[in-house]
């Protein structure tokens, strides 16, 4: 062993230096020959050394003997671990308790402190806890539970507990409620500071920053852990504190610190305080394998040259330089060579290779063995040893598996508490180590290895007395913590673990309350964390989130049925399960259908009836509209709307629309103006002035497909994008007063009545409408120009954003007279020019512009026109695809169906008549197939579900010679009324000229 610094040389049998002080490292034979040192605390006039076999060996000024003494209150149990504070030290053993010794000087008034023999005392409050680490600051502590908890006591008037509080003192330990569920790896403190460092790199600091020693960029005390963002994704692996300063040490080997520097403590070569991390420069090249800071110096280890490095302050001799200055770069520390007196190399000079290297407040140790120890070399790069929370692996599965008698001894279920209670221990299990890629854990990486983890189930799924002692735990324990706050993502992987533990479990009822009891835990996240795990979901592997949408959705589908069966209300739990599959629905579209949309849908009509269920099932149902495929809803929303015209309050009415062809924009809008609410619910009946025609809903969709048609191509109401040919609201205000609440109210009607009105309406009025705001997507839909002109400016990887484009913050805007003038997206717009850094901001606000700003009181006045046909609810039942969908019908053309679809009077089905006409329709081209499309149903676009709903007749018409007539097309019920002609060629004349000329001819 080598020491220097204010050791205490006499204790130690070194050589003493001035006032005790030794400048170079020096052997201490006496230390050595006790064996290996595992840890060793250092403060002021006492050394602790915790041996690798348990055993504790102190010096202490005061003592009377010339050498190490040994501990014997821990003759029988071995300790694993020690700490001290400038008041006390404490020490914790291999099972799990915590000794304390209260440091009382026995000659306040000297320079150099002298203390009585040290008598440790059990800790009665941390009895039977399992402590694996314990941190001491000058005046107060910390233990670190198996379980992954974490408590503080002591003083606090800087928040060091971090218990969000800044206050004297407490003499009895708290838990840091805000630290729960974080895989603590390490904690630590000094001076009025403390740290916790997590299985993954994330690194968390509080207490007093009056030097930036928490490393957050600014000098204000944290009463409560802050992640220090600075240090994200550095592969932090260990966190050492000094009195005002901290370094950490990254897996690959860099070295970064921060806080207090004006001894050179920081290795920066100055004497600046640092307020963030910042790289040890001076090391660069050198990968460190081990970090220790005293009071005010810092120590680091560079195995592949064997040499310990020092700096900071040397007033002491703590640098080993032979000096007593201090350092402001890293230098390595003189370590005195050894002269063996046994075994082959009896009188031969051999330097030491070190193994561990310690700090004390002034002191440095570093472990050190011959060149030829195999078992120095095999250390060269560890870490203090120390003991860490509870996590899972398979030797411990192993372990739990090997009972025979189908009963768990007690200290398995021990363990089985220890890690299925803790959120901590689960998130600290199943890494992805491959890569180090678990240190890449962020908003969008779980670093959970989903795989091994998967594996790890299946396997314990085989022995069900353990799998059913874990259920159980995790029920009882596990779930109700799972409430407490959340600080990092590293706390969310827990919420992707159980899915995975649930899929194995045995019992019915055990699978519903686990799910249960996960989504409500997961309901109760803050929004933030929510966003989080919803990114954490759309990231995960396409099967895994099959597994999740399917675990959720057997779930839901089981407490439907019960809810069903017992024709009980939604309950909180049915309700919970739902919303959270609604919610993996909306990551899925999100994600562009990691599965398909068939994966959510539970067979309501066929299994539950839903055309029978009460209206308040029905409305509760229709909030989750994941479940519901488009048939049913199209089914659902045409029951609600009956049910609204069925109402008591809504008298039998008619809705009549009498029009003229010639002026019928004008006509309708009059007429639309004198209807109240529960007209416009009521049938609608359309009559075109001066013909005659009986309204059984033929009449009332060809005055959809006519009165659309005239609204898109009039030029004074919508804007129009001809590289679309969509329609949207002009900057403007149109000459006809009230227009668009009116077109609301058309576009509502034809909704709520069944009706195709294809307005040639972009998807983001859709989504307007539900609310849900459109992105630059909706704008390549709507301006095709505009939309790529935006996304190539987005995507420009070009240092000349600015040159390139030339744009500012302006945007043109088109007046009633069609002049365009510049309009400012942010205030002084016009001065401002859009570059790589803002042109994010500045595409977002375009599109807000053309989607918000600039239509906002258009389309007020649309959306409440639209929607004073039925309440909002009702529309909840659709997504803006779908919506859309209903009103404007879709152009996917099967005419194979429609033929298979078809029934027949007088005809049958293998007529040779009906062949040769079938035969002639194929051949047509599919403008004139429209045309007989829109002769037939009044509309040439097809309904939601489909060619399939067109369920044709085709009528024989017996009449004389009929040849001199034309086919009849009836748009009320979709039939046709067909003669029988004299040949092939007179059906297909007499066929063209009726469907190209249905205004004049048939239409009934």
């Amino acid at each position: 062993m080598l020491c220097w610094g204010q050791v205490g040389c006499k204790q130690l049998g070194l050589t003493p230096g001035q006032d005790g002080v030794s400048s170079e490292a020096t052997h201490s034979d006496r230390l050595l020959k006790h064996g290996r040192v595992r840890h060793i605390c250092c403060g002021d006039g006492f050394t602790v050394f915790v041996l690798e076999d348990g055993k504790v060996l102190y010096t202490m000024n005061g003592q009377k003997q010339r050498k190490p003494a040994r501990l014997d209150e821990f003759s029988a149990e071995r300790v694993c671990f020690v700490d001290s504070g400038a008041s006390h030290i404490l020490f914790v053993l291999e099972e799990g308790s915590v000794f304390s010794f209260k440091l009382q000087s026995t000659q306040p008034g000297l320079t150099s402190k002298t203390y009585s023999e040290i008598k440790p005392q059990l800790l009665k409050h941390l009895s039977g806890k399992c402590v694996v680490q314990v941190a001491c600051g000058r005046n107060h502590s910390m233990a670190l539970f198996k379980d992954g908890r974490l408590i503080a006591w002591g003083q606090n008037a800087h928040g060091q507990l971090g218990l969000g509080t800044k206050d004297a003192s407490h003499t009895s330990s708290q838990c840091l409620k805000s630290m729960a569920g974080i895989p603590i790896a390490q904690i630590t403190a000094r001076g009025a500071h403390s740290f916790a460092l997590s299985v993954s790199g994330a690194v968390f600091g509080w207490g007093r920053n009056d030097r930036g020693q928490l490393g957050l960029g600014d000098t204000e005390d944290r009463h409560s852990p802050t992640y220090v963002k600075q240090l994200e994704h550095k592969k932090i692996v260990y966190i050492s504190c000094g009195e005002e300063h901290t370094a950490t040490l990254t897996k690959d080997g860099s070295v970064f610190t921060f806080g207090a520097g004006s001894l050179g403590q920081l290795g920066h070569n100055t004497t600046r305080d640092e307020i963030k991390p910042r790289l040890v420069a001076e090391l660069f090249g050198a990968k460190v394998s081990q970090i220790a800071c005293g009071s005010y110096h810092t120590l680091v280890f560079v195995p592949s040259s064997g040499k310990v490095y020092a700096f900071g302050q040397g007033e002491k001799g703590q640098l080993g330089s032979g000096q007593t200055s201090d350092q402001l770069v890293p230098l390595p520390v003189k370590l005195a060579s050894h002269t063996s007196d046994t075994g082959p190399a009896n009188g031969c000079t051999i330097q030491p290779v070190v193994s561990k290297i310690f700090a004390g407040v002034n002191q440095s140790f570093a472990e050190c063995f011959a060149e030829r120890d195999d078992i120095a070399l095999k250390h060269h790069s560890s870490f203090i040893s120390m003991k860490g929370i509870a996590t899972v692996d398979d030797l411990l599965l192993e372990k739990w598996s090997g009972i025979d008698d189908g009963k768990l001894c007690k200290s398995i279920k021990t363990e089985i508490n220890h890690v299925f209670s803790s959120a901590a221990s689960l998130n600290g299990s199943f890494l992805e180590t491959t890569k180090d890629n678990h240190f890449k854990t962020s908003n969008e990486v779980s670093g959970v290895d989903m795989s091994a983890m998967h594996l790890w189930f299946e396997k314990l799924q085989r022995n069900v007395t353990v799998l059913q002692e874990v259920t159980d735990t995790v029920k009882k324990n596990l779930m109700p913590s799972l409430l407490e706050s959340h600080v990092c993502v590293e706390t969310l992987r827990v919420y992707l673990i159980l899915p995975e533990l649930i899929e194995v479990v045995k019992e019915q009822k055990d699978v519903v309350k686990l799910t249960s009891l996960l989504s409500r835990t997961i309901l109760s996240l803050e929004k933030s964390k929510l966003k989080i795990l919803e990114s954490l979901w759309n990231n995960l592997n396409n099967y895994f989130f099959k597994k999740l949408v399917m675990l959720f959705k057997t779930v839901c589908q089981h407490l439907l049925q019960k809810t069903f069966q017992k024709q009980t209300k939604f309950s909180e739990d049915l309700h919970n399960c739902l919303r959270i599959l609604q919610k993996l629905y909306e990551v899925n579209c999100f994600a562009d259908l990691k599965v398909a949309e068939s994966n959510f849908y539970i067979a309501l009509a066929e299994v539950f009836g839903i055309s029978t269920l009460h209206i308040d099932s029905v409305l509760d149902l229709i909030k989750y509209p994941c479940i519901i495929n488009m048939e049913t809803k199209v089914e659902t929303f045409n029951n609600l709307c009956a049910f609204i015209r069925n109402l008591p309050e809504n008298e039998p009415n008619q809705c009549l629309l009498v029009v003229r062809r010639s002026m019928i924009i004008q006509d309708t809008l009059k007429q639309l103006m004198m209807f109240d609410k529960t007209t416009l619910q009521q049938q609608l009946q359309v009559i075109f002035e001066g013909e005659f025609a009986e309204d059984y809903g033929g009449v009332s969709q060809e005055f959809f497909s006519v009165i659309t048609k005239e609204l898109c191509v009039h030029q004074n109401i919508f804007k129009h994008y001809e590289d679309s040919r969509l329609i949207w609201f002009p900057e403007w205000e149109p000459k006809l007063p009230g227009v668009f609440r009116l077109v609301g109210i058309l576009c509502g009607i034809a909704l709520h009545h069944g009706f195709v009105a294809n307005f040639h309406f972009p998807l983001a009025l859709y989504k307007k409408l539900l609310n849900v705001q459109p992105t630059i997507k909706d704008l390549k839909e709507l301006s095709k120009t505009e939309g790529r002109n935006l996304d190539d400016l987005l995507h420009d990887e070009s240092s000349n954003v600015e040159e390139v484009y030339g744009q500012y913050f302006v945007i043109c805007k088109e007046t009633d007279d069609h002049f365009k003038i510049q309009h400012e997206l942010i205030p002084n717009g016009q001065n401002i020019p859009v570059e790589k850094h803002n042109r994010k901001q500045f595409v977002d606000a375009y599109v807000d512009y053309i989607f918000n700003t600039s239509v906002e009181k258009h389309f007020k006045a649309f959306a409440e026109g639209f929607r004073s046909s039925f309440p909002k609810p009702i529309l909840d039942v659709f997504l803006p695809e779908e919506l859309m969908a209903v009103v404007h019908g879709n152009t996917k053309y099967e005419w194979e169906l429609l033929e298979q679809q078809a029934s027949y009077t007088g005809y049958t089905k293998s007529d040779q008549y009906i062949v040769d006409f079938w035969t002639m329709f194929h051949q047509l081209p599919k403008k004139k197939k429209k045309n007989f499309l829109a002769f037939l149903t009044g509309c040439d676009r097809i309904p939601v579900g489909g060619m399939g709903t067109l369920k044709i007749v085709i009528n024989e018409l017996r009449i004389f010679n009929p040849d001199l007539y034309y086919p009849i097309g009836h748009t009320c019920n979709k039939t046709l009324d067909l003669p029988r002609y004299s040949n092939i060629r007179k059906l297909r004349k007499r066929f063209l000229r009726a469907i190209e000329s249905y205004e004049v001819f048939g239409i009934q």
